[in-house]
């Protein structure tokens, strides 16, 4: 593929139109579309500048890389599944424990039926407890795993600023929901965001590995 082609494909992966990428790169749109009908070349600091509105390398502009955009397509809709589903299960999980201790107490000595029947549920709530905390540390460990797999499939160069921002969002969804619910319940931070906190660690495990993977990879092109 051309230039040209390859200039327009990016666009489209990323759901982008005309006007939008015109607009930050500051040129018309008719002098996008003349970039991408071929009738006219951009200069290199363009192209530079291409690649960072596509989170892309000029080595895609240049040469085209279809492989590689599926697999980088692959990584964005993975990162997205997690930015909502980690958040999600973590203010689920907190949820349930608040439930657990704010309604079902615990009890001591002779138990009546009624406290018996408090009790059971608050045991089976634990139980609960227990799964979804499990759930969101399994998910999260399968999760960034995959997500640091295809961005090396796809050799994906994503601005280290889009991680970051990534990363504070993961974190502030993943850590707020159990905070807050340690001051409803006026917990220590540790009863209830630990298992959140480990999430938070995972992600920047993975992150870390994806820096001196993609570090790799530079050094072997």
């Amino acid at each position: 593929m051309t230039i040209h082609e390859n200039l327009r494909q990016l666009r489209l992966q990323r759901g982008l139109t005309q006007e939008q990428v015109a607009g930050q790169l500051n040129v018309t749109r008719q002098a996008l579309s003349s970039y991408e009908s071929g009738r006219t070349r951009p200069d290199i600091d363009t192209l530079m500048k291409l690649a960072a509105i596509y989170e892309t390398d000029l080595e895609s502009i240049l040469y085209g890389t279809d492989g590689r955009l599926a697999w980088s397509n692959r990584a964005r809709k993975t990162a997205k599944v997690l930015l909502f589903l980690l958040p999600a299960l973590a203010t689920l999980y907190s949820g349930i424990y608040w439930v657990t201790q704010s309604f079902f107490p615990l009890s001591s000595g002779h138990l009546s039926p009624q406290q018996e029947v408090i009790w059971q549920t608050r045991i089976r709530l634990s139980y609960v407890c227990e799964f979804m905390e499990g759930l969101l540390l399994t998910l999260a460990t399968i999760g960034f795993l995959a997500l640091v797999i295809l961005l090396a499939a796809g050799r994906a160069s994503f601005p280290p600023q889009a991680k970051l921002r990534y990363a504070a969002l993961l974190t502030a969804g993943v850590m707020l929901p159990p905070l807050a619910f340690c001051l409803l319940l006026r917990l220590h931070p540790i009863n209830l965001a630990l298992t959140p906190f480990r999430v938070v660690c995972r992600m920047f495990l993975y992150l870390l590995l994806d820096l001196l993977i993609g570090r790799l990879q530079k050094r072997t092109c």
